[in-house]
């Protein structure tokens, strides 16, 4: 009896840092919580979890606090979202012809000038066709006539966008300049208050 008791205290033993059940020396997790008992320091060896310093490198571990991770969201199919996602997909999709077919029967209609509209779908959308180029070509003759008011407009936005250009350029410039500034204070305080 005494021997098995010599035995089984001469195993080296640690207790978790977490739940304080008795483990083993080696132990890489606690079989009752299921924490790791190490971690990776920064020069790549594994250490003790409630060592205040690294053993290889010296690194100080005396300040860390542990970091709780975001639980990773399940990649379970939500039945609830994919048929909210599927209405509203329908929804857009159903606005969307609806918009199409304005647009197509509004230029059908300059198309045809007056005649019927063609019943086929293939038939509405040449006719859609022949009144976009006859618009296209009004705007064309519009734009020629009044050479001279397009020119000024061009003109007004090019300058806008000119300044706008230069002021956002400036906003990054002055925020990178106050990082810099910044950084230069505190690296003048440090080296000070040495």
């Amino acid at each position: 009896m005494q021997m098995q008791d010599q035995s089984q205290t001469s195993e080296p033993t640690k207790e978790c840092y977490r739940c304080g059940r008795q483990l083993p020396a080696d132990a890489k997790t606690c079989p009752v919580c299921g924490r790791r008992q190490y971690r990776i320091c920064y020069c790549g060896n594994r250490i003790p979890v409630n060592t205040a310093e690294c053993p290889h490198c010296g690194a100080d571990w005396s300040d860390s606090t542990r970091v709780k991770r975001k639980k990773s969201r399940s990649s379970r199919l939500n039945s609830a979202a994919l048929l909210r996602s599927a209405g509203i997909g329908a929804v857009i999709a159903l606005v969307i012809a609806g918009l199409f077919n304005i647009f197509i029967t509004y230029f059908a209609t300059i198309g045809v000038q007056g005649e019927a509209l063609p019943d086929d779908f293939f038939g509405l959308l040449d006719m859609a066709s022949v009144g976009l180029r006859r618009v296209a070509a009004a705007w064309w003759q519009a734009a020629l006539t009044r050479r001279g008011s397009i020119l000024a407009f061009a003109i007004c936005l090019a300058v806008g966008a000119g300044i706008g250009a230069v002021a956002s350029l400036a906003k990054v410039a002055t925020r990178k300049l106050g990082r810099r500034s910044k950084r230069g204070s505190s690296r003048r305080r440090s080296s000070r208050s040495k």
